[in-house]
């Protein structure tokens, strides 16, 4: 049964050990007799190549997690025997030297190292720019060389990149196929799928031009992008800088909608700029307006240019001055405590950034002349050099006796009230200080030069370590109140006594076992119930022969609030009790783990243990933390059938743990304003008011910019999708439904033959069509059966609202288009006063409308290629909807759309009836006699039939109608209602 998803995963394993192997082998060094400007390319081509295959692994890296957890939900589903044989394959599968597991762990090792380089390689670009800079400026011979624009299919950068390849590439007098050429290398994504099917020839090079001018140039499409960005740019927010940002966006596009010809100065492009501006810009804008009765968009644009000149001028000059503000801090007034305003001082790179203020003045050249002191020995070096107090031991110990801040080195306050940023001047990171840098303990007490120790990286990659997550209480009435820092700096905690009291953890020794293996061992856990997850040490996972069952990222808080995001292994293994009975408990696996902590010994007589003595005290380091998913099951504490605990407190009852909740909830008030709401809409029935929206807008130019016709005459329409949003892999959602699908209709073989039939005519008539080749941006479509009992009919429905993983479906990324069907109540009443109605329908209306070719692989969907056996990958079959599907949220729209186009551009008398005559796939007609009835059939009929469309199902109260047109005596309902 897991045929499918391990098929599926041996293609990824493979694409992802070629990824591998390539990085791998990938030689990073950089010869050092190349000259500076060589170097600074070769390393932003290892940059480029980094950052591609990095992203290339990690993409085939999550498409592996989602694999695995298809594989792991399938267990469930099955029954006893069938769940130890696939668990089995699976262990033989996923793990060992060539199991995907094993691969995916060298892949994340492979993208550490790749890190390590990105970050070296970004070093050398940041030594020697400013060089090479230094060294082009003296050579004022030779111009710099001009980067050849680059083209990605955004039609709002079509202009620009045409004027530039212009005068780089196509006025030269160079062949045609070299002009190819540099075309071909500056495109990119859509712009070079247009390019890709024709070969590099002279005779291409014009065509090709052509063809990218017709796409891109339309002068109607950029402005309705140029439009469309200035209405999304942001609001500025009331920072000058941030002010000056946006104006520059706006007055871009405005420059460009000027040069392609548009009309400016109206009233709609000031309100839309005046909406990106705060509300301190927006009132002086509104009392220029006042005095101002031309007010115009150029007079708004020049007004905030000058409006925000003037203030980027008041501010440098206040710059250049200095401010009386800045030098507060060292002007101590008797009713100013002097823990407060050390802490408005600047602590940034380590307190060095104090000394390098108020230059310009005569407070700086106080301070000028005087050395940095060293806490550690008083001598006048930074205390990140000091060799007295070389080892972080000897520092830390320094830092206790002087009775100092951990985070800044000042005194008068406790580290835990320090509110100084901290900033290591070394390694340029957060989280430490300069004389805790790593860096500074490592080999060679050097930082080791990147050009000379650059070398080529191999399968042997070291892991960089993560910060464990450690949280010790500390008491205000603590002796030494930086505690609770030294254990992140210290390797072993010390043991410290305060008036013969002591508070200890919950910590305790417990038997864990490994549920396959029944591998057993005896290890120390450490109980926080303040922790939401429980974690085991990976070496202790490799004791137990633990393998894991996936992969999954959580965060937690470190030191000084950071923020780290882990990716831990998965395990599951069982805890013994004292009865025997066991716990299986599902554990994230780590390398770090608590400190070590201190615990009591227990003797057999615990209730005689009436004083403990410093003896019974004993330091263990814990290997397995125990959160509160299952800290109450272990401490007996009441479950409730939500799975969460009780604890009976003395301050009542607090429900914590692991439990389910329900995400519904019901309130009748609610549903009864709700049922109002809809009897009042039902009693103003064709009397409200339809607000266009801006989606609305959009669908329309969308459809009026991208509706095409074929030689036949059959309309092209596209989605009009909305922007910036992608639609996960459904193919296995869709390989799901249709399983259930068959198995339902293999119950009744007439049925599922009638079901194929339906895909068979519909393929007959090219609705549909086979999938012939793979493509990147693919949604299938699920579909299942509806039986019509009276009319013994059967049908199939699409379900384009299926939800992919992401909880986007097809219908969420497609807008819905406004609602151009004329009011039904008056549609009704106006055919009641017809004489003589004549009544038709077209003929599988929306089957009629072809869709672009470039987004057909959003309409695919699954079906059998032999019925009588069930659904595997073998046995499918993936097709796409050449014609417009029913199912759609924007196909009823496109549908009233082509209608509507193609009456217009009618050159015909009946264009006004037929429009106001039209409701969905309907069509009404009147006449004051038979003669003209039977008129308008005719040269309605051909008005279809030039759309590919044709009217069926003709009828009227007229019998000479019926007996040359229908079949069907006075039987159509009217819009679903029966007409006499």
């Amino acid at each position: 049964m897991s045929g499918v998803i391990q098929e599926a995963i041996n293609g990824l394993k493979e694409r992802l050990v070629r990824y591998n192997t390539a990085a791998t082998d990938a030689d990073f060094r950089i010869a050092a007799d190349l000259g500076m400007e060589e170097k600074i390319l070769t390393a932003k081509r290892m940059l480029k190549y980094i950052t591609l295959t990095k992203k290339k692994i990690s993409n085939v890296l999550n498409d592996l997690d989602g694999q695995t957890v298809n594989y792991v939900n399938l267990f469930p589903t099955l029954d006893r025997e069938e769940k130890i044989e696939e668990k089995n394959e699976y262990k033989n599968f996923a793990n060992g030297p060539e199991g995907y597991l094993t691969i995916m762990e060298e892949a994340r090792e492979i993208i550490e190292a790749l890190n390590e380089n990105e970050y070296i390689l970004e070093e050398i670009l940041n030594n020697n720019t400013g060089q090479a800079q230094r060294q082009a400026n003296e050579m004022n011979v030779k111009l710099p060389e001009i980067k050849l624009p680059e083209f990605s299919g955004d039609t709002k950068n079509w202009q620009s990149f045409f004027e530039e390849f212009k005068a780089a590439v196509d006025e030269q007098p160079i062949p045609d196929k070299r002009k190819m050429q540099y075309l071909k290398s500056a495109l990119r994504n859509e712009a070079l799928e247009i390019v890709e099917p024709y070969p590099l020839e002279a005779g291409n090079y014009k065509l090709v031009l052509d063809l990218l001018k017709n796409r891109f140039g339309d002068k109607i499409t950029i402005r309705s992008s140029l439009h469309s960005e200035l209405r999304k740019l942001p609001r500025a927010n009331q920072f000058v800088p941030e002010i000056r940002k946006t104006l520059r966006k706006i007055e871009a596009i405005i420059n460009q909608l000027k040069l392609m010809g548009e009309n400016t100065e109206h009233q709609q492009l000031v309100l839309e700029v005046e909406s990106k501006m705060p509300k301190k810009i927006l009132t002086e804008i509104f009392k220029r307006k006042r005095t101002d009765p031309l007010w115009s968009l150029e007079k708004l644009l020049k007004f905030l240019d000058e409006y925000l000149k003037l203030e980027e001028d008041v501010h440098m000059l206040h710059k250049d001055f200095g401010s009386e503000l800045n030098e507060r801090p060292y002007q101590k007034k008797e009713n100013r405590e002097p823990e407060k305003y050390k802490n408005r001082e600047p602590e940034k790179y380590n307190n060095r950034e104090i000394y390098k203020k108020f230059k310009g003045t005569a407070m700086y050249a106080f301070q000028k002349e005087q050395k940095h002191a060293c806490k550690f020995c008083s001598l006048s070096h930074w205390e990140d050099k000091c060799e007295k107090y070389k080892t972080k031991e000897e520092r830390i110990k320094r830092i206790k006796e002087l009775k100092i801040c951990f985070k800044c080195l000042r005194n008068n306050h406790r580290s835990i009230d320090c509110k100084a940023n901290t900033f290591c001047y070394n390694c340029k990171k957060n989280g430490h200080i300069s004389v805790f840098c790593h860096n500074l303990y490592t080999k060679g007490q050097k930082k080791p030069n990147p050009m000379k120790n650059f070398e080529k990286f191999g399968n042997d990659f070291n892991k960089r370590k993560q910060m464990c997550l450690a949280v010790k209480e500390n008491s205000e009435n603590s002796e030494n109140e930086n505690d609770i820092l030294i254990q992140n700096f210290a390797n072993k905690k010390e043991i410290k006594e305060k008036d013969n009291e002591k508070t200890l953890l919950q910590v305790a020794e417990v038997k864990i076992k490994n549920p396959i293996k029944k591998k057993f061992l005896n290890v120390e856990a450490f109980f926080d119930s303040g922790c939401e997850i429980t974690l085991l040490h990976n070496s202790t996972a490799s004791k137990l022969g633990l393998k894991p069952i996936g992969h999954k990222e959580f965060r937690g808080i470190g030191l000084f609030n950071k923020t780290i995001t882990v990716n831990a292994p998965i395990y599951i293994i069982d805890l013994i009790c004292l009865n025997n009975d066991k716990i299986n408990m599902i554990v994230r696996g780590t390398n770090d783990m608590v400190e070590y902590l201190e615990k009591i010994k227990i003797n057999n007589r615990i209730d005689q243990m009436s004083k403990i003595n410093i003896g019974q005290i004993e330091t263990v380091k814990p290997e397995i933390l125990i959160g509160a998913d299952y800290y109450g099951l272990i401490f007996g504490n009441k479950q409730l059938k939500s799975g969460f605990l009780t604890v009976d407190t003395k301050i009542g009852n607090i429900i914590y743990g692991k439990g389910k909740i329900s995400k519904g909830s019901e309130n009748p008030k609610i549903c009864q304003m709700v049922n109002t709401d809809l009897w009042w809409e039902l009693e103003g029935l064709g009397i409200d008011i339809k607000n266009e929206t801006e989606e609305d807008k959009f669908a329309i130019e969308h459809f009026k910019s991208n509706i095409k016709r074929e030689n036949n005459g059959r309309y092209i329409v596209s989605w009009p999708i909305k922007e910036n949003v992608t639609l996960a892999d459904n193919f296995w959602i869709s390989m799901k439904r249709l399983q259930g699908v068959w198995n339902k209709l293999n119950k009744n073989p007439e049925i599922l033959e009638k079901y194929n039939q339906l895909f068979v005519e519909q393929a007959e008539n090219c609705i549909i069509e086979k999938c012939e080749k793979e493509s990147e941006i693919a949604h299938y479509i699920p579909h299942h059966c509806v039986i019509n009992e009276e009319k013994k009919k059967v049908r199939i429905v699409f379900d384009a609202s299926c939800r992919t993983k992401d909880g986007l479906s097809l219908n969420k990324i497609i807008l819905r288009g406004p609602v151009l069907l004329p009011d039904i109540c008056g549609m009704l009443l106006r055919l009641r006063t017809f004489k003589n109605l004549i009544a038709a329908d077209v003929k599988g209306a929306f089957h009629q409308i072809a869709i672009n070719e470039a987004q057909r692989d959003l309409t695919r969907f699954l079906w059998i290629n032999d019925i009588k056996s069930p659904p595997t990958y073998e046995n499918i079959v993936k097709w796409r909807f050449a014609r417009m599907p029913f199912g759609v949220i924007a196909a009823p729209f496109l549908l009233a759309a082509v209608i509507n186009y193609h009456i217009e551009n009618l050159n015909s008398p009946l264009s006004v009836e037929l429009k106001r005559g039209i409701y969905a796939d309907n069509v009404f007609l009147c006449a004051e006699n038979e003669i003209e009835a039977k008129q308008k059939c005719q040269k309605v009929s051909k008005i279809f039939e030039e759309a590919k469309m044709n009217l069926h199902e003709i009828c009227s109260n007229l019998s000479g109608i019926n007996k040359t047109f229908g079949d069907k005596e006075l039987k159509n309902p009217i819009v679903g209602n029966s007409r006499n």
